[in-house]
Parts: structure tokens; sequence; C-alpha cells
């Protein structure tokens, strides 16, 4: 074995003379009429063993086929993505489920009963609606809340998977939430039993409105009022009339009118007085202000994160394959219809942890949004999009303008 020193190169060098092979690609060339998989790169070879390669695919050379980058996508945040029947299994299923839809609409409609009066029985003589609700009501409400859980039975929710807690009220007195459906307040109403944000219209609605009385609701007054039609949403403008209405409502029950600052105000003030006091139910708000199909989330509203309180982050998913759970642009009555008609529905809820607010709560409060926003985004392994409640209601105008085009003939 030779002996080296420590200036001796470990290596030999490389004569001087040995050939070299050195490829070149010639990005000027052109585009080949053959498929690159058929077409065989000309090569050519020279004295100096350099080779030159020309082709449209520089990596033909390794066997591999051309790439092609796909065309960038739009995304729609709004629309439910199984909105009509389709393949053979979902048809079969629809109609192997039918005598099992009549069994559960008759347990929907027998816990919705219920309910109803525990309801009516709990806010017999409370006419004191500033203070949190007593105790002996809270446990008649019980009831309602048992009976909650049987709707969500009857809808194909057998069983919720739950991953992690719900921090005590003392620590996160807020509470927020994507929303994908008509589910969650259902789920939250059982689970949680707190004070939710929701709007006028719903307080005048059959028997929820009666349980959403019960619930000390901070209503949120939009200027519009859904109306559910076949083929998704139609809204009412904001009339005199729904002022007229304000004006009868009991004062434990606060209108938000998003287009005025001096009701949003207000609405933020009524939050953080009960999130403020240990004897009201936490607050639950919805930030995105309206509900997606679950892909993306849109931005937050700030009405959650103004007060300053501590907010614990919860997130929903329903992973499905033949039916989309969401509720965008699909009739209630239809979505009702398909979730009767399902074996089961699956429902995902996950706690997060609990996000401290900043120090300084008005300057920050869109940092804290958006801290929470991120937060939740990374648990849904999704995106946060700019999208907003207007996107929305220029989405179901355009879905209004379609229709209406379609009965005149396409004029």
């Amino acid at each position: 074995m030779a002996e080296y020193d420590l200036t001796s190169p470990l290596l030999s060098p490389r004569p001087s003379d040995q050939p070299q092979t050195v490829l070149t690609v010639d990005e000027d060339s052109e585009p080949s009429d053959q498929s690159p998989s058929n077409h065989q790169p000309p090569l050519q070879t020279h004295n100096d063993e350099k080779t030159t390669l020309t082709s449209s695919n520089p990596y033909a050379f390794l066997g591999s086929d051309a790439h092609s980058v796909p065309a960038p996508t739009t995304v729609d945040p709004f629309r439910n993505g199984t909105p009509f029947i389709s393949g053979v299994y979902e048809a079969v299923k629809i109609v192997l489920c039918l005598p099992i839809m009549l069994l559960r609409l008759v347990l929907f409609g027998a816990c919705l009963a219920v309910g109803y009066i525990a309801t009516r029985i709990a806010l017999e003589g409370w006419k004191d609606k500033q203070n949190p609700m007593p105790k002996w009501r809270c446990r008649i409400m019980w009831v309602t809340r048992i009976c909650a859980r049987f709707i969500l039975f009857s809808f194909g929710y057998q069983w919720i998977r739950r991953k992690g807690k719900p921090a005590p009220r003392e620590i996160a007195p807020i509470v927020v939430s994507n929303h994908v459906s008509y589910i969650e307040p259902i789920f939250y109403f059982y689970e949680l039993f707190p004070t939710i944000v929701a709007s006028e219209s719903h307080d005048s609605m059959p028997f929820v409105g009666t349980i959403i009385r019960a619930m000390q609701v901070i209503n949120n007054l939009n200027c519009c009022t859904y109306l559910h039609q076949p083929w998704g949403f139609y809204r009412e403008p904001y009339t005199a009339l729904h002022e007229g209405r304000r004006q009868n409502i009991n004062m434990g029950v606060i209108y938000v009118n998003r287009f005025s600052p001096a009701s949003r105000k207000n609405a933020v003030n009524e939050i953080k007085r009960r999130a403020s006091c240990d004897k009201f139910p936490r607050v639950l708000l919805f930030p995105e202000g309206t509900t997606t199909n679950g892909k993306v989330l849109i931005s937050f509203q700030l009405g959650a994160f103004i007060p300053g309180h501590p907010i614990q982050p919860i997130i929903v998913r329903y992973p499905h394959v033949h039916f989309d759970q969401s509720w965008g642009l699909i009739s209630l009555a239809k979505l009702m219809f398909r979730m009767f008609t399902q074996f089961h529905n699956y429902m995902e809820v996950e706690y997060l942890p609990i996000i401290m607010p900043p120090d300084n709560e008005k300057l920050s409060a869109v940092h804290f949004a958006e801290r929470t926003g991120q937060a939740m985004a990374s648990a849904l392994n999704v995106v946060q999009t700019s999208h907003s409640y207007g996107d929305l209601m220029l989405l179901m105008k355009a879905a209004e303008l379609q229709q209406v085009c379609a009965s005149l003939g396409g004029f």
C-alpha cells in the first residue's frame, strides 16, 4: 500500500487526454409532431466525444415523458359538491333507505315536539331576559338537549367522533367554529348549551324560534332574510317591517345590522358583557358569518375578537365520498332528504387549544382573528381565502338570475 503524507492528494489527477461527454440542450429547437414518448432525440457524436441533445423534452434521455403544469383552478367556497344524485350506488342506497327514512321522520318529529314542550315549560313566566336563566329552568332544558341528540341520530349521525375537550367556561368564555351545515348549531346546543349569534329570521321559525330564545341568543340581523327556494336561496330586502318587529321583541335579544356601525358596536358590547359573567353560558360565534362547503375558510368577522377574551377554536369536518353535507346553494328540504336516506353521516369535531388575546385589544383584533384563522385552517388542512359574506350574496343573486333566465327560455 502506498504511503501518503498530509500534502499528497487522495485522488490521482485525471489525465487531460481522457474523453469527456457533454450534454447540450437546445432550447430553440422546434417541437416535434410526434408524441414525446415515441420521439427519440438525435444524438451527434464528435471526435472529442461531445454529445449534443436536441429535444422538446429535456428528460427524454432518461426515458421520461414530457411534464405539463396543470392549469390554475378557482375556488368556490359556497357551492355544494354533490347537488344532484349521481351514480348507481347512491341511487340504490336511497331506495333501500326509504323505509328507514320514514322511521327517522317519526323520530325527528317526536323529538322536535317533546323539545318544544319542554322549552315552553322552561320559559313559562320568565320575564327577566337580561339575567342568566335560573338553574331549575336550565335543568328542564336538559330534556330539549337530549332531544337534540336524538334529532342528530335521526339525521344519520349515530356516533360523532370527538377529539380534545372543551375548555372550562371560566378559562375560555368564547368559542368559535367553522360553519358548514345547519347541523353544527344542533350539535353545540346539545354539547355546550351556549349563547349563539343568529339572524332575526330564525326567531319567527316555528319550534326553532322558541328553542333559540331559550338559549338567550344574541341575534344577528342581516339586511336580508333567507327564503329557501328549489334552486337555492332568495333574499328579501330589508324593509321597515323588520324595524317594526324589532320594537316588539323582548330586551333580552340583541339585533345587529351588519351595515350599521352603531348596531355592531352594541352587539360587541353585549358579547363582552355575557362573556365577562360566569353565570351566563359561554358565547358561540361562527366568525365566517355564513356556511361554506368546508374546503376553505373564508375571512373572519371581528365580533368574537374585539372583546379581548380567550377563545377556544372548534373545527368540524364532514368526511364523505358520495354525499356532500354542506349547506351551499341547495334547498333545505333536499339536503334533509339526502341526510335521511344515508346509512350513516360522518361528523368529526375537534377542540383546539385556547388562543389568548393580545395585550392591546382594539389595535390587535385583526391579528387575533388572523391567529385564530391560521390555527383553524392548519388543523383543517385548508387555506383561508379573502371571500366574505358579500361574495355569497353575489353568488346567490347570480343563481337567482340564472333561474329567471331559464324560466324565460334563455332570454
